[in-house]
């Protein structure tokens, strides 16, 4: 049997699915699928490079490889049938997020689940779980809200009773303490991931930018994310010292 780890990206599909909606005050609708979808065409890049060698793309709605190419080139200008195809694609199943989650679990091989909003992981950040998992260890990536950017959850875990339903809190997020709770709770051994920035409110696509461009500038460039880095550098973020304080952005 083999029990190499696998990779899930779970995503939203842009135009067929609301995304970004925390963004709403400062992007238009089509303005966040381009987002969203320059997101989601440098994580597949970015995963298909890596050491998971079973790639999974969980897509909410269902679509096809060819819808999914032709409105991720619809809103990057990018060919990405060739990267599309580098992944089985499946449907979440499942009403609450909970439940799509662990509908993914499996008893027979250790899982990363990964979402399509960090532009900025590199091979390293992906190494990292796949080394952890590979350990039989579960793991996790915090990010500096106190949320994660992916959990990586060992077949031992799931055959302890790993639940998804136990994981989030009131308000439908999955956190830093209801996930190491859980681990704790089912004796799990675990391994807490580099923490990495996502990008869910506003004041995050500043970060974004800044960070982008630092690192365009930087001589190794490592895994630049550059469909992000084209849609970005169209986004004039202006940023005032009131609207600072107020956590308020707009684009200009």
């Amino acid at each position: 049997m083999n029990t190499e780890p696998e990779l899930l990206i779970f995503t939203k599909v842009p135009e067929l699915a609301a995304c970004k909606t925390r963004l709403s005050s400062i992007l238009s609708e089509n303005e966040r699928n381009k987002l969203m979808s320059a997101f989601l065409v440098d994580t597949l890049e970015l995963a298909s490079k890596s050491s998971f060698q079973h790639r999974t793309l969980a897509t909410a709605p269902e679509t096809s490889p060819a819808a999914l190419s032709k409105i991720l080139e619809r809103n990057t200008s990018l060919d990405s049938s060739s990267l599309v195809s580098r992944f089985s694609l499946v449907a979440q199943q499942g009403e609450s997020f909970s439940e799509r989650l662990n509908n993914c679990l499996s008893a027979e091989r250790s899982i990363a689940i990964l979402g399509s909003d960090a532009p900025l992981l590199n091979q390293e950040c992906l190494s990292d779980a796949f080394k952890a998992l590979q350990n039989s260890n579960s793991c996790f990536g915090p990010t500096p809200d106190g949320g994660l950017w992916l959990i990586g959850i060992s077949a031992q875990a799931v055959k302890s009773g790993f639940n998804f339903e136990r994981v989030f809190s009131d308000h439908n997020l999955l956190d830093i303490e209801s996930i190491t709770k859980e681990f704790s709770r089912i004796d799990a051994p675990f391994q807490v991931l580099r923490q990495m920035s996502d990008v869910d409110l506003p004041e995050d696509l500043a970060v974004l930018k800044t960070h982008l461009y630092s690192r365009k500038l930087s001589e190794t460039k490592e895994d630049l994310p550059t469909a992000t880095l084209g849609l970005v550098r169209n986004l004039d973020l202006q940023v005032s010292k009131s609207e600072k304080n107020n956590r308020r952005f707009r684009l200009k």
